[in-house]
């Protein structure tokens, strides 16, 4: 008897458990939704300012002194990692600190770091790299103000001296269960040359073309971060969202094994207590 108890408590148990999944799968697919909308506009943004890059390195030919365009000469780099603040998000945490740990040993120069989430924080607690900045629960505060003040402080590093290189490294989401590791260089500048856009009309560029480009560059930087937290953010809610319908259907299995052992066992103990019933009742007619 004590036997049964125990497996119709442990079905109770796994029916709380696929309710609480349920309910998280619902909530990431709603935060799912608005990210991956955001995500996917801003993305237009960033192509965008390539064209706009592009027109005017092109009609300028070549001819201009931005400084956050120019290379320095340095020992270190500076690595800026977005991860997520929970977990039951399936492998999104881990893929991108394995990659930011892979990145960082290829690495020429020692590098200084930059976490955003609080998994990132935790696996890089222990690190020999230095980290200078840190943010948690960031997904609903990040505003583009905010980013705007990172960026500016990345490019006053940069343009210090300090790093030969500034990069961005994130999950960009493709669908609701598949998502790309990207490691995405901030300074000096590197646009996508390789954008489809015309780039042989001609533009009149005013005041001049070093202020022009240096605004565009600005914007790029900015916006290229304001992307990556929308990206990674759509791809921790698609994440865990997968994550939590494959626990639900897994508790819906387990609910279904365990009925199915309850009842025989029920059906077992109802057996042997019909044949000691009728075994008393053959012994009291003898």
């Amino acid at each position: 008897m004590a036997q049964l108890r125990d497996i119709k408590d442990r079905i109770n148990s796994v029916k709380k458990t696929r309710k609480m999944t349920q309910a998280m799968k619902m909530v990431s697919a709603a935060k799912f939704k608005r990210f991956s909308k955001s995500a996917v506009s801003s993305r237009f943004i960033i192509h965008e300012l390539d064209f706009n890059i592009n027109q005017v390195c092109s009609d300028s030919n070549g001819l201009f002194d931005v400084p956050c365009m120019s290379p320095v000469e340095s020992d270190r780099d500076l690595i800026i990692v977005v991860s997520g603040d929970r977990g039951l998000c399936g492998g999104f945490n881990s893929n991108i600190l394995k990659f930011a740990t892979n990145y960082i040993k290829e690495s020429a120069n020692d590098a200084d770091l930059i976490l955003f989430g609080k998994k990132a924080m935790s696996h890089f607690k222990h690190s020999k790299n230095s980290v200078i900045q840190s943010f948690e629960n960031f997904q609903e505060t990040m505003t583009i103000d905010k980013v705007a003040d990172i960026a500016t402080d990345c490019a006053e590093s940069y343009l210090s001296g300090k790093y030969e290189k500034i990069v961005l490294l994130y999950n960009e989401f493709k669908s609701a269960v598949t998502s790309n590791l990207i490691s995405k260089q901030l300074f000096p500048i590197r646009w996508d040359s390789d954008d489809d856009c015309d780039v042989d009309q001609n533009i009149i560029i005013e005041p001049n073309v070093d202020d022009v480009l240096s605004s565009l560059c600005q914007s790029y930087v900015k916006y290229s971060l304001y992307n990556a937290f929308l990206e990674s953010s759509a791809a921790e809610q698609g994440a865990r969202m997968a994550a939590m319908d494959a626990a639900s259907g897994n508790a819906g299995d387990m609910i279904s094994d365990l009925t199915l052992v309850y009842n025989r066992q029920r059906q077992a103990q109802i057996t042997t207590e019909l044949s000691e019933i009728v075994a008393g009742a053959e012994a009291l007619v003898n």
